[in-house]
């Protein structure tokens, strides 16, 4: 089962991005279990402190979701601009 950290309506659309239609930021809902961290620093520094063996997968999903989230605003501004 995934967690869904936008509103129910887009959770229910596809996760690519291009797909969804999005017309509010304010849809990306932060997850409250989990810690938001201050900056992309204090991120990595998390990450390190975990076994090099994982490292590149942390990596990867925090890239992930950080080009998710930059999809998503971008979207927005596009739709917004075509108002």
């Amino acid at each position: 089962m995934a967690l869904s950290i936008l509103s129910p309506s887009l959770a229910k659309t596809k996760t690519n991005c291009s797909q969804t239609k999005s017309k509010d930021i304010s849809m990306i809902k932060p997850i409250g279990l989990f810690h938001t961290p201050l900056d992309w620093e204090e991120l990595m520094e998390w990450i390190h402190r975990h076994d090099e063996s994982t490292r590149p997968h942390l990596t990867t999903a925090a890239a992930m979701a950080w080009n998710l989230a930059a999809a998503i605003i971008e979207e927005n501004k596009d739709d917004r601009a075509n108002q």
